[in-house]
């Protein structure tokens, strides 16, 4: 069963209600006395001029209604100002976890925009720890990595393992007559050359200066003496 919702009761009929309900009392104790009990009076004598210990017994109750209905009173509108109350803190509370809740929401949406720019950092560094600026070609430190893996794959399957190194003559000279920006260029001109001939799986890296090396797995001697030839002729 729902209860009442006291909240819509209005606290200021409940005296009215409370007197209304000792009238009422008033004249059903007088039609119980006239009609019932027959004590001999008149509805109209006994309903204003009854007797002094019934007038008192009806007074009693008449009084006795009308204070129950002021503290009915009192506490009914003790409840509708505590449900006021309540109601406002919750909506107070409901509007606090909802900004709390943006908030959040936003330092989550910050948080997770700073990891993806840290990874994307870290992976640009991881990248450019292995790659030789110059020539974009890897560096000796990821060169000597990825020796060591095929140097094991070599052991375990004995494929073929080759390995070619290669420089540019006199180089010396172009810097010297030409400047360092122009040998720059032809540092970069020649690992576009050596690359050209090579596999996808075979491995170039810039060995130091005008030294580079090629790594190049399940190759036989006599295949990379003819790979190096192609560079040296594309070169």
């Amino acid at each position: 069963m729902n209860k009442p919702d006291t909240s819509t009761i209005n606290p200021k009929i409940l005296p009215v209600l409370g007197g209304a309900l000792g009238v009422i009392y008033w004249i059903a104790d007088t039609v119980i006395d006239v009609y019932l009990l027959g004590e001999g009076h008149t509805f109209l004598d006994d309903l204003l001029a009854p007797g002094l210990t019934e007038l008192w017994m009806r007074c009693l109750v008449v009084l006795m209604m009308v204070f129950f209905a002021f503290y009915a009173r009192k506490l009914l509108i003790v409840q509708n100002n505590i449900t006021t109350e309540l109601s406002q803190y919750r909506n107070q509370l409901e509007l606090l976890v909802e900004e709390r809740t943006a908030k959040l929401e936003k330092t989550n949406i910050a948080l997770q925009e700073e990891v993806c720019e840290r990874k994307k950092i870290e992976k640009e560094l991881a990248y450019l720890a292995t790659i030789d600026p110059l020539t974009l070609l890897f560096n000796r430190r990821k060169f000597n990595e990825l020796l060591d893996y095929e140097i094991e794959m070599e052991k375990r399957y004995q494929l073929g393992l080759s390995i070619i190194f290669c420089d540019i003559d006199n180089f010396k000279k172009v810097n010297d007559t030409y400047g360092h920006d122009i040998g720059d260029n032809v540092l970069s001109a020649f690992a576009l050359q050596i690359k050209s001939p090579l596999r996808e799986t075979d491995s170039v890296a810039r060995w130091g200066g005008e030294e580079f090396i090629i790594l190049m797995p399940k190759i036989r001697a006599n295949v990379a003496v003819i790979v190096a030839e192609k560079i040296r002729e594309n070169v």
